[in-house]
């Protein structure tokens, strides 16, 4: 699996169980840097705090003020070794991650600063593709046909209607977000 991630000044890069940083040339791998089992995903926040998780339950991550150093990123579980991380995104600071439980639902994980707490035990379907957030730090996580919208607390399904075409299987969701904060999805 390969995923990148960038902020203003700098991107990230993870390859396999390798993590790489570029400040506008080549990508540099982190020397030092292991993670147990090949990354799902990798992201860095606008803070510059990065976080990597593998497809188990182990997760990477740095507070840290220099994130080019491998000792400066400390080692997360998801709480269960049945809970799996697939994928993360963030609200400014606040990261999520997404994964898969012991029977394969759809779990949805948040940050707390020096771990993972698990925000959904199940959010009605199996096997989530990937979280996006939204404008008001509302989280969307992508299903096979649909939408789960978490925000304040609760979650709500989002069916879309592609203008009477079934939305078959979803593999990716893109938000760019406007003036006034109105919302363009690409499916």
């Amino acid at each position: 699996n390969v995923s990148v991630s960038a902020r203003t000044g700098e991107a990230w890069l993870a390859v396999s169980s390798k993590l790489y940083r570029s400040t506008g040339g080549p990508f540099n791998e982190l020397a030092g840097f292991t993670l147990t089992a090949s990354t799902k995903d990798v992201l860095v926040t606008p803070g510059g705090k990065v976080f990597v998780v593998s497809g188990s339950s182990a997760s990477m991550y740095c507070t840290a003020a220099d994130c080019t150093v491998a000792a400066n990123f400390l080692s997360a579980s998801s709480g269960a070794p049945n809970d799996y991380f697939d994928g993360l995104c963030n609200s400014g600071e606040t990261v999520y991650a997404v994964g898969n439980g012991s029977g394969n639902q759809a779990t949805l994980f948040m940050f707390n600063g020096t771990g993972w707490t698990k925000v959904s035990n199940d959010l009605g379907f199996d096997s989530p593709k990937r979280c996006v957030a939204g404008p008001a730090g509302e989280v969307y996580v992508l299903g096979k046909t649909f939408v789960v919208r978490y925000e304040g607390g609760g979650f709500g399904q989002e069916n879309v209607n592609l203008m009477g075409q079934s939305a078959a299987e979803w593999n990716d969701v893109a938000f760019t977000f406007g003036p006034g904060a109105s919302v363009d999805a690409m499916l």
